[in-house]
């Protein structure tokens, strides 16, 4: 093999993507030491997309302040490349902020992502890549807005607190939004969806995404109802078609809340990265891409960044590993052209003592070595 690219997403709670694609490719030189190994950490829109895009494209970096999902005060930090700022959701709303025993989508809200846009606004920038993903909140985006300027009003005419939650969002009524659309009228948003579920129902953002965020069953019901009694008040404002809009579930509804209040068009977070940092051209020549996240199955195929990366290499007919630290629903991956994907983790291995960084490192290297040894004494013989 002449050329291998390396475009692999981070492994949540576990490794951040650089780190990952630098593991794999001293794994894949080991065998190949002639080959050229082009690394390109992606994001999907979650975790890592600012250091990821401003590192690749030599942007800058700002740090300012904002809270966490549970509105206790945080410094963060916002990119700017070629005069567009890029927002992180999970830099302020992140699940990784919060301890396990603390993350409960109920009483966590999205307001900090809002901080994060008036601070980019407040330094002067008019065009903004919003990353959803990897988010704390299942709020249906109504903390950002609160941030942002709306006004939302409980069912007696009072004005609700700041840091409207997953649980509180019931109690919304109405509200005022008149005074963010003129803030905001001259602003170009650019929202990176890391799935394409809807707001609601069993693929939306609440049954599908909201274990992983720390609801209970019981809890899950509550989200689920929750976001259908804000799509009932967006009807009544004469919104329509908007409940099966692919990912407005991203980010427990912050797509929805961008597409609807404030009229914004919602893409796929890893086609915006891939088409950022020249993806196809540097596939173009390549023998083989290998790709992975942390697990890999069904939701994989949801609009991850896997799903779009193995996309655009099969349509090229280029060579495809799939790695992960978990691999389940393999017939699911296989009908979508996903085949063979490669599980590092030993089996028997605890998922806690899998996610520990080194031992995660160590696992991927062996596991890609091992791979790697097999295909290279095969192309020897």
């Amino acid at each position: 093999m002449n050329k291998i690219v390396i475009a692999v997403d981070s492994f949540k709670d576990c490794l951040p993507a650089p780190q990952v694609a630098e593991t794999v490719a001293h794994a894949i030189h080991e065998n190949f030491p002639e080959c050229k190994i082009v690394t390109l950490p992606v994001s999907d829109g979650g975790e890592g997309l600012t250091e990821i895009l401003v590192d690749s494209l030599h942007g800058l970096y700002h740090t300012v302040d904002a809270v966490d999902p549970l509105m206790r005060p945080i410094k963060c930090r916002i990119g700017s490349v070629n005069k567009c700022a890029i927002i992180e959701t999970a830099q302020a709303i992140g699940l990784e902020l919060l301890k396990p025993e603390e993350r409960n989508p109920l009483k966590t809200t999205s307001y900090g992502l809002g901080m994060l846009i008036n601070a980019a606004y407040d330094l002067g920038y008019r065009k903004m890549l919003i990353g959803m993903g990897g988010t704390a909140t299942v709020d249906c985006g109504l903390g950002a807005l609160q941030a942002m300027g709306v006004r939302f009003f409980n069912g007696i005419g009072k004005i609700m607190s700041n840091g409207i939650t997953g649980e509180s969002m019931l109690d919304v009524e109405y509200y005022d939004i008149i005074n963010t659309k003129r803030k905001f009228k001259d602003v170009q948003f650019s929202i990176a969806c890391d799935v394409n579920n809807p707001i609601a129902g069993p693929r939306g953002a609440a049954f599908v995404f909201g274990p992983q965020k720390g609801a209970k069953p019981d809890d899950v019901q509550k989200l689920d109802f929750n976001l259908r009694h804000i799509c009932h008040i967006l009807r009544h404002n004469n919104f329509s078609n908007f409940e099966n809009v692919q990912g407005g579930g991203s980010a427990g509804g912050l797509g929805l809340a961008f597409y609807t209040f404030m009229g914004c068009k919602l893409s796929s977070g890893i086609d915006c990265v891939l088409d950022l940092i020249n993806f196809n051209n540097e596939v173009e020549d390549a023998d083989l891409v290998i790709t992975g996240e942390g697990r890999v199955d069904a939701q994989s195929l949801m609009g991850k960044a896997l799903t779009g990366i193995a996309r655009r290499v099969l349509a090229v007919k280029k060579g495809l590993l799939v790695i992960g630290g978990r691999v389940a629903d393999i017939e699911i991956l296989n009908r979508s052209g996903i085949k063979n994907p490669l599980e590092v983790t030993p089996q028997g291995m605890s998922d806690e003592e899998a996610i520990r960084s080194d031992v995660a490192m160590q696992n991927i290297y062996d596991a890609v070595y091992k791979w790697a040894k097999v295909k290279a004494d095969a192309m020897q013989a």
